[in-house]
């Protein structure tokens, strides 16, 4: 899920680059590309937190 997210936000960073020329829509997406992808390492660091305190 995460991969399509990145793709979709570079695709909207290139077709902004391309209809309008280099801007600030161009560059919005770019932001937060890094957030989406932190975002799937503390989801990892979570899911293994959840493992290890699994109660039986």
């Amino acid at each position: 899920m995460n991969a399509v997210i990145v793709g979709f936000m570079a695709g909207i960073s290139i077709y902004s680059t391309v209809k309008n020329g280099f801007g600030f829509f161009t560059c919005l997406p770019v932001v937060f590309i890094p957030f989406v992808i932190n975002s799937k390492k503390v989801d990892w660091e979570l899911q293994e937190e959840l493992k290890s305190r699994d109660l039986k």
